[in-house]
């Protein structure tokens, strides 16, 4: 008696930079081992020279890209931001148009993903959604993040909130889980630097007690985004320790910050600063450093896993769920020097963090294959 092969489902992956390419990799891997069709779309910042033109990492892991869409002006004001949106609906309009894959995988909040999840909805395709339902009450990405939600039909959260909260939204608990920060899991086959690994590669010694810095705009805020910065910068210049900076994202005024960070810090001997320094980098240095300090959601989601305290600043990632590990500071210098300075004296960490322990991949293939 002849059986039935069931077909893999063909799934799209929709990447807009480094930071969700390498939240996807542990479930790429996994897609790739069962044998999934996958067609990956890298957009963005991927294929942006400016950005560093980071769509070969997915070649690096092993991964070939489908397709390439150029949906970035190079600009940074809100014009040019509507304008790369425009751009993210109609260049992967066109992808749909000659590929038809049966799911399509999106990741968080920004605002290419929002747009390019966006060209989905009159091709009726069906979307699964990562890190839904956090709230980001200072960056336009919350509004974003609420209507990919809306315009997806599978929902993978972080924590039971967040759950609870694409529940909200929706009126449905319809296919939304809860299975943890997909980011996690890199932590299970990562192999982090050492401080001489480190220092071989990006010519920066952290063994001086160091500070990693992260900070985007506050993109509901525009006004105060440089002054702010200004004001981080500075109380950072006064604190004692050593500072790894890493560049801001695309955002609105994300250029101009960068401009800024290179030039405050130009000839401080204490600060160092990159655009980048890739997954093992940044999570190789989350482990070497003190601790955390900016507004990035990294600081929130995978600094508890390192055992590091997280020193967040201002509005960007107020209403996201935070671990005991999280520091919340207003961003003035005061605030900025004594929550640092109290570093010394806090309490030392376990590595329990409420966003999982590394089996997210795990859970979303149980949930893939059911469905």
């Amino acid at each position: 008696m002849n059986k039935t092969i069931k077909k893999k489902p063909r799934i799209a992956v929709l990447s807009s930079g480094r930071m969700d390419f390498s939240y996807y990799i542990p479930l790429l891997k996994a897609l790739k081992k069962k044998h999934y069709p996958l067609d990956i779309i890298a957009f963005g910042t991927h294929t942006s020279t400016q950005h560093g033109d980071t769509k070969n990492c997915f070649q690096e892991e092993g991964f070939d890209v489908s397709f390439t869409a150029d949906t970035l002006t190079g600009g940074d004001t809100p014009h040019d931001i509507n304008l790369n949106m425009a751009k993210s609906i109609s260049k992967i309009s066109e992808i749909w148009n000659n590929s038809r894959p049966d799911l399509v995988l999106c990741l968080g909040d920004r605002y290419e993903m929002f747009a390019a999840v966006t060209s989905t909805v009159p091709h009726n395709l069906k979307v699964a959604h990562f890190h839904g339902g956090e709230t980001t009450l200072g960056a336009i990405d919350n509004v974003f993040r609420h209507a990919i939600s809306c315009m997806s039909t599978y929902h993978f959260t972080s924590t039971h909130t967040h759950k609870k909260r694409v529940c909200d939204i929706l009126g449905t608990h319809t296919h939304v889980y809860n299975v943890g920060a997909l980011s996690l899991d890199n932590l299970n086959t990562i192999k982090l630097y050492n401080i001489k690994q480190f220092q071989a590669t990006f010519n920066i010694d952290l063994s001086p007690p160091t500070l990693l810095c992260t900070f985007h705009p506050e993109t509901t805020e525009l006004d105060d985004t440089l002054n702010n910065l200004n004001i981080l910068l500075k109380s950072l210049d006064k604190s004692k320790f050593q500072v790894l900076i890493t560049c801001p994202n695309s955002d609105t005024l994300g250029n101009k910050m960068t401009e800024a960070i290179h030039a405050f810090t130009k000839n401080k001997n204490k600060f160092h600063s990159v655009q980048s320094l890739g997954l093992r980098g940044y999570y190789s240095a989350i482990a070497l450093c003190k601790a955390v300090i900016g507004n990035s959601s990294s600081g929130i989601i995978e600094t508890a896993s390192f055992s590091k305290y997280a020193i967040n600043l201002g509005n960007r990632q107020k209403g996201r769920d935070a671990g005991p590990n999280v520091l919340h500071t207003s961003l003035s210098e005061t605030s900025i020097l004594e929550t640092i300075r109290s570093l010394d004296s806090l309490p030392p960490l376990t590595t329990n963090n409420i966003y999982g322990n590394g089996t997210t991949t795990q859970k979303i293939m149980e949930i893939l294959g059911r469905l």
